[in-house]
């Protein structure tokens, strides 16, 4: 959706969907207990969509997005959104990109920190999320990439340094693939390292990693074979339903979110439900969460495996707890990354920037340095 069209006709939009939230039924669902592994069970659903529907700012939250800073690039389909922070100076830009079911809110505390220290940041919006130009198609990392370095150019920086994490990983490597001015990348995810087949592994150690990283994907990527096949149906259903986006987002979050072995609940105290809310609000008032879903059959459609050695320096800010994409061994990640820095946080899991902030804000600085 158009900011523009967001921000005058919010007080519809978010009165349009408080009466879809209170109007639920939730007859269908009352009695339902979630399964082993899920995060999000009917009661805490319903006491959320409550809160949502009745006592979360709406006004509060279109305030705030009025307030940041957007630029854009492109027209029409390949319009991209962005974020800017503007700093006081310091090189390189920080690029700072997104995955599912995130957006720009993930690091809008970090890119202040990062602004307040001198750093210009940018936060794009990925295709087809938030205020970019929505997608009806497949489109992948690579060509997320070339928007977002179009967008970099755009505001005149020479010299750049990605950070991503699940998406924004991909995304990353890609830019450091293809963008002369990409200075370095850092990666709170693998990339495109590993996704070669197991017989092109070079050691037992990472071959049994291989193995265990199917059985975690087997385990715990069904939402991604779901969203890879069924886009449209999966988009369809809820395009039509705030309630049933708010669990599928909520449960990602809590679920993937580090507690350190505890019940999924604990996540509650770690991403905070207000966060929550606003991202699902974004999703739902921009009109975007069916849109956000064509990057799965795009990566599908895309050279996954990594053409060359990334030659650009490289920082590794390995999450030890990822439920679903654990990291390989360092042997694979630096035949393919020219690894200058390493850094494994006490905890965290897939968000890195609501999990572990205090640690990732110094990673990049200390990053940024390196790189000069």
């Amino acid at each position: 959706m158009e900011l523009e069209k967001f921000l005058s006709e919010f007080d519809g939009i978010s009165l349009r969907l408080k009466r879809r939230i209170e109007s639920y039924d939730w007859t269908a669902i009352e009695a339902s207990r979630p399964l082993a592994g899920t995060a999000v069970s009917a009661s805490w659903l319903r006491t959320f969509c409550e809160h949502w529907a009745t006592r979360y700012d709406w006004e509060a939250f279109s305030a705030r997005i009025s307030e940041l800073n957007h630029v854009f690039d492109g027209t029409g389909e390949e319009c991209l959104h962005g974020i800017h922070f503007k700093g006081t100076g310091r090189l390189p830009l920080l690029v700072l990109i997104h995955g599912w079911p995130s957006s720009f809110l993930e690091f809008l505390d970090l890119a202040r920190r990062l602004a307040a220290s001198g750093y210009e940041v940018l936060v794009p919006s990925l295709p087809g999320y938030a205020f970019s130009a929505p997608v009806h198609h497949p489109i992948g990392p690579r060509l997320a990439a070339k928007r977002i370095a179009a967008l970099v150019r755009r505001l005149g920086a020479t010299r750049f340094i990605a950070h991503g994490g699940d998406w924004g990983a991909e995304v990353s490597v890609c830019l450091g693939l293809i963008a002369p001015d990409c200075a370095g990348v850092h990666l709170a995810m693998r990339g495109m390292a590993g996704n070669e087949p197991l017989s092109m592994l070079q050691s037992r150690q990472e071959r049994a990693w291989k193995r265990r990283a199917a059985r975690r994907y087997a385990a715990g990527g069904l939402y991604m074979e779901m969203q890879t096949r069924e886009p449209l149906l999966i988009g369809a259903a809820l395009a039509d339903s705030p309630v049933g986006t708010a669990g599928w987002i909520s449960d990602k979050f809590l679920r993937w979110t580090d507690t350190h072995g505890r019940s999924a609940q604990v996540a509650d105290g770690i991403v905070d439900q207000n966060f929550l809310m606003d991202t699902t609000t974004l999703y739902c008032a921009t009109a975007s969460v069916a849109s956000s879903l064509w990057m799965y059959p795009g990566y599908t459609k895309e050279e996954r495996t990594m053409p060359c050695r990334l030659e650009v320096p490289t920082a590794i800010f390995e999450l030890p707890n990822d439920p679903v994409f654990p990291w390989p061994p360092r042997s694979l990640l630096e035949r393919h990354y020219e690894i200058r820095r390493w850094t494994t946080p006490p905890f965290g899991a897939h968000f890195a920037a609501l999990e572990t902030p205090d640690h990732l804000f110094a990673d990049l600085l200390a990053f940024a340095d390196v790189v000069g």
